[in-house]
C-alpha cells in the first residue's frame, strides 16, 4: 500500500503543527478504480517521547489517540484533522511522528514539530538558541528595520489607546513570526510571563544583564547570538530592570487582576495601561518608550505575553462567545480610551499597514508590504481584518492563525455560542478570578473606611487596580496631601496610573510633582515612571508633548542623579537638540558633564550623525574609560573613516572584551569583507582569547547564508582540528559544522 499525506495541499518538506485541529488528507497513490476501502489505524508513533497528536474526525467529534480511517481504494482523498496533544509539544526538531498502519504494518510515517509559543522562562538551550539565532538573522537580513517602521513616534496614533491595541498586535507578533520562520521553520516567538518571576529570560544567555557603570548595556556570554545584534543608528542594546528579575514580576498588576476585567472586551481592553505599560516602564532603556520599544529584543516577548494573557481571558468564558468577532463581549471598538472608533477600529476594517492604505486617517507611509503567508495556513491572507484576530483558533469560523500557546489548549467540547449568557466562566480559572474579584471588593471596602497611613498602605499594597470613584477619589486626595508619607502618596499615584492616562488635569499635577525637587524623591521617580506609562497608555499624552519636554528639560541638572539620568534617557527617545548639545558640551568639557561619560554617550546613539563621529573617535583615542570605548565603538560602525581605528582595537589583545567585541560589531557593519578575512583568522588563532575566538565565530556564523562567503568559511572552518581547540569553542564549531550537513541535506526546510 503506497499511502499519500498531505496538509494545505503540502506534500513533501518539513510538517508543522499547532494545537489547533488543522485539515490532513490522506489518499492511496496506487488506488484502482472500483477498489474496496481500506482501514489505516492513524496514532503516535512513539507515545512515550517527543510531541504528541490527538486526532479528529471531523471538528464536531472529540480528540482521540488513535483513529481508524476508511482510505478510498480508488485513490481519492479523505479528510481529516490533526492537533497538538495538549501539554505535549515538541522540544526537538522532527520529535513528533504519525504512524499509518494497516495490516498489522507501518505504512507511512509522517514526522512533525508541534511548535507551540512557550513560556520564555522554560525554553530548552536548544529552543533557546535557535529563536535567538533566527532573530539575529532577521535584524542582519534588514528585514527588522520594517518593524521598527511599523511602529516608531509616526504611527503611535494608529496603534496605542484605540479597541484596535490588541488585534494589531497580534498580526505584528504573527508577522514577525513568520519571517523568524523563513530561516528556522521551527522557531516561534515565546513569552515572556511578566506577572511571575523569570530568572532564566534576564541572564548572559538569553536576554542579556546590565553591565555596571555603562549606561545599561547589556553583557551577554559569548556564544549568545544577541552579541551581533546591530541596528542601524540606534545604540547598543541597554536595559536596566526596576524590579529584582531573579525573584519578583515585572511593576505589574497580577495576573488575577488582569483576568479580572470582565465581563467584556470594553473592561478587558484597559489591560493597555496595566499591566501592558507598566511591564514597558519596569525597565529603562529603549523598552520604556513606545516608538523606541521595538529596538529592544525583549520587546516581542513581552507583547507575546500580552497576546497570551487576551487569548486566556477569551477562554474564561464557558462558551465560545469571546471568540465571536460579531460579539461586543468580544471586541467592542468603541473603548474607555477611544469612545469614539476611527478606522482601523471597526471589526470589518483591513488593518494598516498590510493593507498599503495611507493617508486619510491613516499613517502617511505604509512599511513592509502585505501580511506574509504561511505554508500550513492560507489565514488570514495579505490584508487582514480586525475581525481575523479575535477568533485566532477558528472555534467559530473554522480559520486558525496557525498559532498557540502552551498551557491555552483548543476545545471544541465547549457550548456554542449564546445571546444570554455573558459574564464569568465556571470554569476552575475563572472561579479564581472571580475569588480575586471578591476579595478586592473586601479590600476597596477596606481602604475607604481607612485612616491611618498603616491601614492605607497595606490595603493599597494588596489592591491591584482601583476601578471605584471613592477609591479613586481617595487615592488622589492621599497624593495631593504633601503632609502625608511620601511612599504612601507614591503608592496611590502607582494604582492612579489609569486615571492618570485619562485626566489632563492629573497628568499634569503629576507633571508638576515631577519638575518640583522639593517633592520627595521616591514621589518623584514614581511620577517619572508614570509620565513613561503614558507614553504607551494615554491618549492625552500627544497633545500635552511640549509640557512634557519642558518639564524633561529641566530635568537635566537634577539634584537626584537617578531622575536625572532617567529624566535625560527619556528625553533622548525624542531626539531633543537641546539634550544633545547638553551631552556634546559634556563630552568636550568634561566638568560640565551631567551624566557619566559613558552614559551621555550611549544618548547620542538615539540620534547618532556625522558631526557626532570626531568626538567620538577621540573619546576612543584619549578616554582611559573602557565603558565610554565601548560605546563609542559602536556607534562608530557609521563612520566611514573610522575602519582603521576599529581595526587597531579589534587586533590589540591588551584590550578589554567588550572593546575589542564593540569593534568587531561596527567593522562587520562597515566592512563585511575585511570583517570577515580578520575573523577567520581570530577564530583559527590558538594563542588568541576563547571568548573572542566563540564571538567571532558567531558573527561569522550570521554569514554562512550569503552564498559568495559560504563556502570560503566552511573550508576553513573545516580545518581546524576541533581536538585542539577549547571545549566551548569546539562545542560552538561542531553545532555549525552539523548544522551545515542538515541544511545540505534538505532539512528544517
Amino acid at each position: 500500500m503506497n499511502l499519500e499525506f498531505a496538509i494545505n495541499n503540502r506534500t513533501q518538506g518539513s510538517f508543522y503543527a499547532v494545537y489547533t485541529p488543522v485539515s490532513c488528507t490522506l489518499r492511496r497513490r496506487d488506488g484502482q478504480p472500483g477498489a474496496a476501502p481500506v482501514p489505516v489505524l492513524v496514532r503516535n508513533q512513539n507515545t512515550n517521547q517527543g510531541g504528541q497528536f490527538v486526532f479528529y474526525t471531523d471538528l464536531s467529534a472529540p480528540p482521540s489517540d488513535s483513529f481508524i480511517l476508511q482510505v478510498p481504494g480508488d485513490g481519492s482523498t479523505v479528510s481529516f484533522y490533526i492537533g497538538g496533544k495538549p501539554n505535549a509539544p515538541s522540544t526537538n526538531y522532527n520529535d513528533a511522528a504519525i504512524d499509518f498502519r494497516n495490516g498489522g504494518f507501518s505504512r507511512l510515517v509522517v514526522r512533525f514539530t508541534i511548535r507551540i509559543r512557550k513560556n520564555a522562562n522554560n525554553l530548552t538551550v536548544v529552543e533557546r538558541d535557535k529563536f535567538l539565532n533566527a532573530f539575529v538573522r532577521v535584524v542582519q537580513e534588514g528585514i527588522y528595520q520594517q518593524f521598527l517602521d511599523m511602529h516608531n513616534e509616526a504611527v503611535s496614533s494608529e496603534i496605542h489607546n484605540r479597541a484596535a491595541f490588541l488585534p494589531w498586535h497580534r498580526i505584528y507578533l504573527l508577522d514577525l513570526e513568520r519571517h523568524l520562520q523563513l530561516f528556522d521553520r521551527s522557531v516561534t516567538i515565546p513569552y515572556w510571563d511578566f506577572q511571575a518571576p523569570a530568572p532564566n529570560v534576564f541572564s548572559l544567555d538569553f536576554m542579556g544583564i546590565p553591565a555596571s557603570g555603562s549606561g545599561g548595556q547589556l553583557q551577554f556570554s559569548p556564544s549568545n547570538p544577541l552579541n551581533n545584534w546591530y541596528l542601524e543608528n540606534l545604540p547598543p542594546l541597554a536595559r536596566v530592570p526596576r524590579f529584582n528579575t531573579q525573584q519578583d514580576r515585572a511593576l505589574v498588576e497580577a495576573r488575577a487582576t488582569t483576568l479580572a476585567r470582565q465581563p467584556g472586551f470594553n473592561s478587558f481592553a484597559r489591560m493597555e495601561g496595566n499591566p501592558h505599560g507598566n511591564s514597558h516602564t519596569s525597565f529603562t532603556g529603549p523598552i520604556n518608550f513606545a516608538p523606541t520599544a521595538p529596538q529592544d529584543p525583549l520587546f516581542f516577548m513581552l507583547h507575546a505575553n500580552a497576546d497570551r494573557i487576551w487569548a486566556e481571558w477569551q477562554m474564561l468564558n464557558p462558551s465560545n462567545v469571546l471568540f465571536d468577532g460579531t460579539n461586543l463581549l468580544a471586541y467592542n471598538p468603541s473603548t474607555m480610551r477611544s469612545p469614539n472608533p476611527r478606522i482601523g477600529d471597526y471589526p470589518d476594517d483591513t488593518m494598516w499597514p498590510w493593507n498599503g492604505v495611507t493617508g486619510n486617517g491613516r499613517p502617511d507611509t505604509a512599511p513592509g508590504g502585505p501580511l506574509i503567508d504561511s505554508p500550513f495556513t492560507n489565514y488570514p491572507g495579505p490584508e487582514p481584518k480586525v475581525i481575523d484576530t479575535i477568533d485566532y483558533q477558528g472555534r467559530i469560523t473554522g480559520k486558525s492563525l496557525y498559532f498557540d500557546y502552551d498551557h491555552l489548549p483548543f476545545d471544541n467540547t465547549v457550548p456554542p455560542p449564546s445571546p444570554q449568557r455573558s459574564g464569568m466562566a465556571t470554569t476552575a480559572g475563572a472561579l479564581a478570578v472571580q475569588e480575586h474579584q471578591e476579595a478586592n471588593k473586601r479590600l476597596s471596602n477596606a481602604f475607604r473606611e481607612s485612616e491611618t497611613a498603616d491601614e492605607l498602605i497595606r490595603c493599597l499594597n494588596h489592591i491591584d487596580m482601583l476601578t471605584e470613584e471613592d477609591d479613586i477619589t481617595k487615592a488622589i486626595a492621599i497624593l495631593k496631601d504633601t503632609k502625608l508619607d511620601a511612599g504612601l502618596r507614591a503608592l496611590a499615584l502607582n494604582r492612579l496610573i489609569e486615571v492618570v492616562s485619562l485626566n489632563e488635569d492629573l497628568f499634569i499635577y503629576v507633571l508638576k510633582v515631577l519638575e518640583n525637587q522639593e517633592e520627595p524623591s521616591e514621589l518623584r521617580k514614581e511620577a517619572l515612571r508614570t509620565i513613561e506609562t503614558c507614553s504607551f497608555t494615554s491618549p492625552i499624552f500627544p497633545s500635552l508633548k511640549p509640557k512634557i519636554i519642558q518639564v524633561f528639560r529641566g530635568l537635566t541638572d537634577d539634584h537626584d542623579q537617578e531622575i536625572r539620568e532617567n529624566g535625560m534617557s527619556f528625553l533622548a527617545k525624542f531626539k531633543d537638540e537641546f539634550l544633545q548639545r547638553l551631552l556634546i558640551e559634556g563630552l568636550e568639557v568634561p566638568q560640565k558633564a551631567l551624566v557619566p561619560e559613558e552614559f551621555a554617550i550611549s544618548l547620542l546613539g538615539y540620534d547618532i550623525h556625522a558631526g557626532i563621529y570626531p568626538l567620538l573617535q577621540k573619546i576612543v583615542r584619549t578616554t582611559n574609560n573602557d565603558n565610554s570605548r565601548a560605546a563609542a565603538l559602536y556607534l562608530l560602525a557609521g563612520d566611514p573613516n573610522a575602519e582603521k581605528l576599529l581595526v587597531e582595537t579589534f587586533l590589540n589583545k591588551d584590550e578589554r572584551f567588550d572593546v575589542r567585541k564593540n569593534s568587531l560589531i561596527a567593522l562587520k557593519q562597515q566592512s563585511p569583507e575585511d570583517f570577515l578575512e580578520i575573523a577567520l583568522k581570530t577564530i583559527a588563532d590558538k594563542d588568541e582569547n576563547e571568548n573572542i575566538r566563540i564571538i567571532c565565530l558567531n558573527a561569522v556564523r550570521q554569514m554562512t547564508h550569503i552564498e559568495k562567503t559560504k563556502n570560503r568559511i566552511f573550508t576553513q572552518l573545516q580545518r581546524i582540528n576541533l581536538q585542539e581547540v577549547p571545549t566551548t569553542l569546539a562545542r560552538e564549531l561542531h553545532t555549525l559544522l552539523a548544522q551545515q550537513a542538515s541544511d545540505e541535506n534538505g532539512e528544517n526546510l
